[in-house]
């Protein structure tokens, strides 16, 4: 759960799980990710914020990211749970049925 009287966090980025092929011009890697996830944990230490580790909630769900860079709707629904949970320090509930 986050720091209530700061509330302010900082947002990792999600996964990208394109895989660079030779020739391909592609800008946006993992390995760029994960630099920049670096460098947002070293801000957020600096100033003592949290991070909402929207990486962590992508990484094991390939399957939504489905062009292997950006999320959709689905991802949506993941991230939304993954701000829930660390603002609010409560796991979300699966959905009732019908």
């Amino acid at each position: 759960m986050l720091d209530p009287p700061s509330m302010i966090a900082l947002i990792n980025t999600a996964p990208v799980l394109y895989v660079k092929s030779a020739g391909s011009s592609a800008g946006i890697l993992e390995s760029g990710v994960q630099e920049i996830i670096k460098r947002i944990d070293t801000l957020a230490a600096s100033m003592k914020l949290d991070v909402i580790d929207m990486h962590a909630a992508l990484v094991d769900k390939p399957q939504l990211l489905s062009d292997r860079v950006n999320p959709n709707t689905e991802d949506a629904a993941e991230m939304a749970k993954a701000a829930f949970a660390a603002l609010t320090g409560k796991a979300v509930s699966a959905p009732a049925t019908k």
